[in-house]
C-alpha cells in the first residue's frame, strides 16, 4: 500500500508500540497473587504470558512491523480503492496480516499470515525467531558493539537457547493453553502436583517494576 504522508505510518507504529508496551507493563504491575491461597498461581502465570505477548507486539512495532488483523469492513474499503485505481487487480480479504513499513514508511507491505499456524497468538509467536535474528544482525552490522548492545546480544542468545530447549516459540502459547484450558501444572485448586515455584515467579515479575 502506498501512503501519501509517511509520517502517518510512523505515527501509527509509534502509537501501537506505546499501546502494547503499556499493556505489557500494566499486566506485570497488577498483582494477581491470591494471598489467602499462596499456592494459587494460575492467574499469575497467565498475566505473565500476556505481558510477554504484548511485549512482542510492541517490539515488532518499534522495528516497523505489526502483526494485526484487517477486518472485513476495512478490506472492503481497500478493495473499493483498488477497483478505482487498479481495475482487475486481486482483491484483499480480511484476516491476519504482517504489516511492514517500506521506504521509510511511504509504503506498507501487507503479507497474509499462514492460518495453518493456528490463531493470532500462534501467528505472533511464529514471528519471534525471525525478529530475534534480525535484531541480532542489525546490532552486529554496526561494527564495534558497546556494552549495552553486548547485553542485548546476550539476552537474545539466552532467549533463543530457552526456546530451543522448549521446542520453539510456540511453547509460550502452549503453556498458556495448558494452564487456561487444561488446568495443568497444579496451578489451580487443589494444586495437586504443582510444578510452580510461586515466590520465584513473583520475584521475577516484581523485578520489572
Amino acid at each position: 500500500m502506498y501512503v501519501g504522508k509517511k509520517q502517518r505510518s510512523l505515527d501509527f507504529m509509534c502509537h501501537e508500540a506505546d499501546r502494547f508496551a503499556t499493556a505489557a507493563f500494566e499486566s506485570l504491575l497488577v498483582d494477581a497473587r491470591f494471598e489467602r491461597n499462596p499456592r494459587s498461581t494460575a492467574w499469575m502465570l497467565i498475566k505473565g504470558y500476556y505481558a510477554a505477548f504484548f511485549a512482542v507486539h510492541s517490539l515488532l512495532r518499534i522495528s516497523g512491523s505489526a502483526c494485526t488483523r484487517i477486518a472485513s469492513d476495512t478490506a472492503a474499503k481497500i478493495n473499493s480503492e483498488i477497483a478505482l485505481l487498479l481495475p482487475g487487480s486481486p482483491s484483499v480479504t480480511g484476516g491476519l496480516y504482517l504489516l511492514s513499513l517500506r521506504n521509510g514508511g511511504v509504503e506498507i507491505e501487507c503479507k497474509r499470515l499462514d492460518s495453518g499456524k493456528g490463531g493470532s497468538h500462534e501467528s505472533l509467536w511464529s514471528l519471534l525467531p525471525g525478529f530475534l535474528n534480525d535484531m541480532e544482525s542489525r546490532v552486529l552490522a554496526l561494527g564495534a558493539v558497546p556494552e549495552e548492545d553486548t547485553r542485548l546480544i546476550s539476552a537474545i542468545s539466552d532467549l533463543r537457547n530457552l526456546l530451543t530447549r522448549r521446542g520453539g516459540a510456540l511453547w509460550f502459547t502452549q503453556v498458556r493453553n495448558r494452564v487456561n484450558y487444561s488446568h495443568e501444572y497444579g496451578a489451580w485448586f487443589p494444586y495437586i502436583n504443582s510444578t510452580t515455584d510461586c515466590d520465584r515467579v513473583k520475584g521475577r515479575f516484581d523485578s520489572w517494576r
